[in-house]
């Protein structure tokens, strides 16, 4: 038996092993049980927080620890279908080759949602539904390696006359060649039974977005793994025709009220002043349901600083190119001034900080896993430390903030941080 993984998976099995994470005898049973029982036994494994890397993350460890549980917690919308579904998704556009197949209404909506995940705004569609002149036609741009990987990976006897059939026959023959030997029961390509899509160029953000929402569940999501250049996606169901599953049903929540307010459920925008192309840019924490941009907006559009300001107020996950696209339909002179960011919402406040591109940033009680030395001179920062109990590393990273005047200490409730951070600090921003 011959285990197919792809290379970012070795990667973290090499990683793991290195650390002591898995033992040799863990290491060889791996190899001898299978890529399900690696997926089941090891990427599926929650770590302790300083072992975020394992997933190949360039992120924090809050965005594998402090998250969301359920995608279906957006205030903005309710989700009672059968895959993931991103509030944005509307926003991200596709784009098809010559020889793919358009998407049924449900493998866009989730192929969408994996994008406004990722903050890409376009995707461009190489394969989908084929049939075996296609595939057959595909396999001859494939090298002898990539044959032996992809399609010779169940100790095939015919794996040479295959490689050889692939090099030598003609596109019409080989593909009566293939459907033949399908018939045998050695399935070609998913391709084939229409749950695949291929998209270039390959993104590894975007790959790596789509395994973390396939890890949590109900996501639509079979396999993510990259292929000659793309970035290869299977869902759970049929991607063109008819995919036959439930559509979610997505349930606008209802809008904050005023002629200068909107409100998409994830962004809520608030012009005050039509006179200034300035907003101010405010991401809540989490559960996005209880402490998001609805929780920001009661506290921010409540205190006196900020009684003048244009203000946003959005969800922690929304990423800020999103954010100014949505602007500048209302004003496209329209620019974000500052960031701030309370609890989770340090997401993109802490990116928007290290840019420098903003006058102001402001950080309430933010989840910090490690120790930051120093901030900018535009960034104020408070927090108490005492309110993360539930995570040591922030616990630490913060009492040393504090201890070092990083960080002022609030000697106050979490929930009760962002009134007196705009009280004390709202005409920064």
């Amino acid at each position: 038996m011959k285990l197919i993984i792809n290379e970012r998976q070795l990667k973290t099995l090499i990683k793991a092993y290195q650390k002591k994470i898995l033992t040799e005898q863990d290491f060889t049973s791996v190899f001898s049980q299978g890529l399900k029982s690696l997926s089941d036994k090891f990427f599926n494994l929650k770590l302790p927080s300083d072992k975020h890397w394992l997933f190949g993350s360039n992120k924090s460890s809050y965005d594998d620890q402090y998250d969301d549980n359920d995608y279906s917690s957006d205030n903005s919308i309710i989700n009672t279908g059968s895959y993931f579904v991103h509030p944005d998704y509307e926003k991200v556009s596709i784009k098809y080759g010559e020889n793919a197949k358009p998407l049924n209404k449900d493998a866009e909506i989730l192929l969408k949602s994996i994008a406004a995940e990722s903050g890409i705004k376009t995707l461009n569609i190489t394969s989908t539904l084929r049939d075996y002149i296609s595939q057959a036609r595909a396999n001859k741009n494939n090298t002898e390696q990539e044959l032996k990987q992809w399609y010779c990976h169940r100790g095939d006897k015919d794996c040479d006359e295959f490689i050889n059939n692939v090099k030598t026959m003609d596109i019409n023959t080989l593909a009566n060649y293939f459907e033949e030997r399908d018939k045998k029961g050695k399935k070609m390509s998913v391709h084939l039974n229409d749950r695949a899509i291929d998209i270039s160029p390959y993104d590894s953000n975007l790959s790596n977005v789509a395994e973390k929402i396939k890890s949590k569940g109900k996501s639509g999501i079979e396999t993510v793994y990259p292929e000659q250049g793309v970035l290869h996606i299977e869902f759970n169901f049929p991607v063109t025709g008819i995919s036959g599953v439930k559509t979610p049903t997505l349930t606008k929540a209802k809008p904050m009220g005023g002629e200068n307010v909107i409100d998409n459920g994830s962004v809520i925008i608030v012009t005050k002043n039509k006179n200034s192309n300035e907003y101010s840019l405010v991401y809540g924490g989490i559960p996005k349901d209880k402490h998001g941009a609805r929780f920001m907006y009661e506290k921010g559009e409540n205190a006196k600083k900020l009684k003048n300001k244009n203000m946003i107020y959005s969800n922690h996950d929304v990423p800020i190119n999103f954010i100014e696209t949505d602007i500048k339909k209302i004003n496209p002179n329209a620019k974000i001034k500052s960031v701030t960011g309370f609890s989770a919402g340090q997401k993109f406040t802490l990116p928007a900080m290290r840019t420098g591109n903003y006058e102001f940033i402001g950080l309430i009680d933010p989840y910090i896993p490690k120790f930051i030395s120093s901030l900018p001179a535009n960034t104020v920062m408070i927090s108490n430390h005492n309110q993360w109990g539930s995570y040591p590393e922030a616990v630490t990273a913060l009492k040393q903030m504090e201890d070092s005047k990083i960080s002022k200490f609030e000697n106050i409730p979490h929930l009760e941080m962002p009134k007196k951070f705009f009280e004390e600090y709202g005409e920064l921003m």
